[in-house]
C-alpha cells in the first residue's frame, strides 16, 4: 500500500501547518497570547476547515479520510490547544446527521461552537408532549466555557436519543487538564432540551461520529509523537558526554530506533483507521480500535523514552518538549484506554 500523500493532502498539510506555526506560541502557564476566539474564527476564515468532513453540498470542505489524516496529524505537531476533533469532528457529524442545516452552517462559519457530550452520570431525561428536560452531570467535556449549546447523548425509554441544549441551561466548572488545556464538568438540571435523533438514527450517528473521534485522535498522536522523535533526535545530537554527542552511543540509537517503529506502526494504523471511516460499520470500528490500541502503546513508548534520552532536562517544566508529552500521555487514554479498545475490537469481532 501506498502510503504517500497525493499533491492535495501535501498542498493541505503545507497550508495549515504554516497557519498553527503563525500564531504565537503561549510560554507555559500563561494566558494565551491569541484568544481562543480569534484562533477559531482565523481557522474557519482562513481555512475554512471547520466543515472539513461534511459534503460540500452541506456547505463543507468534502474531505476525506486522508483530509482528516493530514489536518489532525498537522494539530498534533504544533500542538493546537483548540477543540478543533469535538467540534468540527464529532459536533458536526451529529449536527449533519439530524439535518440541523441552519445550526451546521453557523458551526462551519464560527458563530456557534457545539461540543457533544457521549455520557451523563445520573442521566435523567423527561418528555412533557413535544418538551424535552435533562439532568446530569457530565465528565470532562472540551470545551465547556466555550461551548455555545451542548449536544448530548442519552437514553430514554430503551431508546438512544440525541439532545441539543443550550448552554446557558448548563452549570459548568470549569477544569485545567494535565495537557494544559480547558475542560469543565457540565451539569444540568432538567434543562430544556431539543430532540435530534431517537432510535435507530440516534445509534448509526453516534457510532459513526465515535469512530470520527478515534480516528481524528490518533492523527493528532501521530503528529504529536513525530515532534517527540524529532525533538529528541536534535537533543541527542546537541547533548555531549565523554567528548562526543550522545546520540553516537550505540545503545542510544537503538533506542531510538525503536521509537522510530513505534512512530511508524502508530502512523500507518492512524491513515488505516482516517481511509476506514467510509467503510461498513464492522470494518470501520474495528480499524478504529485497532489504530487506538497502536497508538496508545507508542504514545507511552515514545513519551516516556523522550523524557528519559532528555535528563533531567525531560523533568523540567521549561522543556517545550514536556507539553508534547503531557498531551501523548493525555491521549493514551483519551476515548478509551488500550484495553477498553482490545476489549471493543473482540466484541466487533
Amino acid at each position: 500500500m501506498d502510503l504517500s500523500l497525493g499533491e492535495t493532502q501535501v498542498q493541505l498539510a503545507d497550508a495549515v501547518g504554516t497557519f498553527l506555526s503563525r500564531l504565537p506560541k503561549t510560554p507555559m502557564s500563561q494566558t494565551p497570547l491569541v484568544a481562543p476566539e480569534q484562533a477559531w474564527l482565523e481557522l474557519a476564515n482562513e481555512l475554512g476547515l471547520l466543515g472539513l468532513m461534511l459534503p460540500e453540498d452541506e456547505g463543507g470542505y468534502g474531505g476525506m479520510g486522508d483530509d482528516l489524516l493530514v489536518v489532525m496529524e498537522a494539530m498534533g505537531r504544533h500542538l493546537f490547544d483548540q477543540p478543533f476533533a469535538e467540534v468540527a469532528i464529532t459536533g458536526l457529524s451529529l449536527l449533519s446527521a439530524a439535518k440541523q442545516a441552519d445550526l451546521v452552517q453557523a458551526v462551519i462559519a464560527g458563530q456557534e461552537m457545539v461540543a457533544p457530550i457521549m455520557a451523563l452520570n445520573g442521566a435523567v431525561i423527561i418528555r412533557s408532549g413535544e418538551h424535552w428536560t435533562l439532568s446530569g452531570v457530565s465528565e470532562l467535556v472540551l470545551p465547556a466555557n466555550e461551548a455555545t449549546r451542548f449536544i448530548v447523548a442519552g437514553r430514554y425509554e430503551g431508546d438512544d436519543v440525541v439532545l441539543l441544549v443550550d448552554a446557558a441551561a448548563a452549570i459548568v466548572r470549569p477544569v485545567a487538564t494535565t495537557d494544559e488545556r480547558w475542560a469543565g464538568q457540565v451539569e444540568f438540571n432538567t434543562a430544556p432540551a431539543v430532540l435530534l435523533l431517537r432510535g435507530g438514527e440516534a445509534i448509526v450517528a453516534l457510532s459513526k461520529a465515535e469512530d470520527m473521534a478515534i480516528a481524528a485522535l490518533c492523527a493528532e498522536a501521530s503528529g504529536v509523537v513525530s515532534r517527540l522523535l524529532d525533538d529528541t533526535v536534535e537533543f541527542t545530537k546537541q547533548r555531549r558526554q565523554f567528548g562526543q554527542p550522545i546520540s553516537r552511543f550505540q545503545v542510544l540509537q537503538h533506542r531510538m530506533s525503536d521509537m522510530l517503529i513505534q512512530y511508524e506502526m502508530a502512523r500507518s494504523a492512524a491513515i488505516l483507521a482516517c481511509l476506514s471511516l467510509g467503510k461498513p460499520e464492522a470494518e470501520r470500528r474495528k480499524a478504529t480500535s485497532a489504530a487506538k490500541i497502536v497508538v496508545s502503546e507508542a504514545c507511552r513508548f515514545i513519551g516516556q523514552n523522550a523524557v528519559q534520552l532528555h535528563g533531567g532536562l525531560g523533568m523540567s517544566a521549561e522543556t517545550e518538549m514536556t507539553r508534547w508529552f503531557k498531551r501523548a500521555t493525555v491521549i493514551e487514554y483519551q476515548l478509551g484506554s488500550r484495553d477498553d479498545h482490545v476489549e471493543r475490537y473482540r466484541q466487533v469481532a
